[in-house]
């Protein structure tokens, strides 16, 4: 289905992005990045829903998780192929022929928040660090805690998903010129994250 819409990047703002919000803090979900484990986590914890429109940028403190944009990408192709065979079919053999194709888990952070991207805290998910230590931190110096003794949904993936998104990867290698050019601004966002994280 294609939506009518003159500006994409609104349409994912405004309609699909899901926000949560404490005090000053708001998460903004993001797709493959632990989206599902940490939305239960502010659930728990009594976090509003925000509209990512009434994000008030000058007073709120706003953050997300990011991981390698390829890894994202192939784990968010496996979410979206490995139950539909005949899609399948048709788009893992294009991987390794220079083409990219996006789907509904696949969408880039660019799109997702726009520019909005540049003024957002970031943690990083597959750094030594853990991603709920860093957040605990984050939400304690902002006066806020966390309880992670509640009852938290995680996904964990069977062998057939993780030998499809194996696949994914294996096609896709680092990236080709096509997904270079969709994910230009999420990988440059992604390297300047992870750079200063190792500078911590």
């Amino acid at each position: 289905m294609i939506y009518k819409t003159r500006n994409v990047e609104l349409f994912w703002q405004n309609k699909i992005t899901e926000c949560y919000c404490k005090n000053n803090l708001v998460f903004v979900s993001i797709f493959k990045n632990a989206s599902t484990f940490y939305k239960n986590v502010f659930i728990n914890n009594k976090w509003n829903v925000l509209e990512f429109k009434d994000i008030n940028w000058e007073v709120n403190h706003v953050f997300g998780f990011i991981q390698d944009p390829v890894v994202r990408y192939c784990k968010g192709l496996t979410e979206d192929l490995h139950k539909d065979l005949d899609l399948s079919r048709k788009i893992i053999p294009i991987l390794s022929d220079n083409c990219s194709v996006l789907t509904f888990h696949t969408v880039p952070i660019s799109i997702i928040v726009g520019d909005r991207m540049y003024d957002m805290t970031w943690f990083p998910l597959d750094l030594d660090t853990s991603s709920k230590q860093q957040l605990d931190e984050f939400c304690n110096q902002h006066g806020i805690s966390l309880n992670w003794n509640l009852d938290y949904v995680t996904h964990s993936s069977d062998s057939e998903k993780i030998n499809f998104f194996n696949n994914m990867k294996f096609l896709l290698g680092d990236g080709n010129h096509i997904f270079w050019r969709l994910f230009a601004k999420d990988i440059d966002l992604y390297n300047n994250v992870v750079h200063n994280h190792k500078k911590l």
